[in-house]
């Protein structure tokens, strides 16, 4: 049997067991409290994330659609101009004017979510559409090879946008598809615009050698 000193001693040490399980369990707990809230902290984060980048997505997708839709019309336009060789009635004047004020007012509207060089690109084609609408440069279907190819750019400048600015996914430029070259900043007239299309016209018949 146990002296009567010795059984106090057990006694004493069962209870600081006992105390020593309870803050484990304590400290345990409070570990597992601390987890989960910043765990739910982190979560609520990163769906707050989630959410805006869905949102930034379908709006940029949103955005492309519309841009290349008015696009599309002013590549019509174009094309009818060219089929009548040059000759430009009243009527599609004044549509193919009216689509290039609804493809900048697309642009504008959508351009603070994508990159500057992007919107300059936009600007870009712009011009080449306003120096055929407002017949400031010589049109004709001996331009039409010309004007396909910088179809083909503006196809290949909104799907390089689609893939690394909407969908955030890593694409080269294709170096093949014609690029403009540009007037001194601030000229944008009649004859700036005529020697804007003319320029870019001879760099295309010189590539296209």
């Amino acid at each position: 049997m146990l002296s009567k000193k010795e059984k106090s001693k057990v006694d004493y040490e069962h209870k600081l067991q006992l105390r020593r399980i309870i803050i484990e369990k304590l400290l345990l707990g409070l570990v597992i409290a601390m987890v989960a809230f910043f765990g739910q902290r982190l979560l609520k984060d990163y769906e707050s994330d989630l959410t805006k980048n869905r949102f930034l997505l379908s709006q940029r997708l949103e955005g492309l659609n519309q841009i290349r839709s008015t696009y599309s019309n002013l590549s019509i336009f174009a094309r009818e101009v060219a089929a009548k060789n040059g000759e430009m009635p009243a009527q599609l004047r004044t549509k193919y004017k009216k689509g290039i004020d609804e493809f900048v007012a697309n642009g504008n509207r959508w351009a603070v979510l994508f990159s500057d060089k992007f919107t300059e690109s936009l600007e870009h084609h712009v011009m080449f559409h306003q120096a055929i609408a407002y017949e400031h440069a010589e049109f004709d279907l001996s331009h039409w090879d010309f004007a396909k190819t910088v179809f083909a750019s503006f196809d290949n400048l909104t799907r390089n946008a689609l893939h690394t600015q909407a969908l955030g996914e890593p694409q080269s430029e294709n170096q093949s598809v014609f690029q403009f070259d540009l007037l001194e900043q601030g000229k944008t007239n009649a004859g700036d615009l005529n020697t804007f299309f003319r320029k870019n016209f001879g760099k295309w018949k010189n590539l296209s050698k």
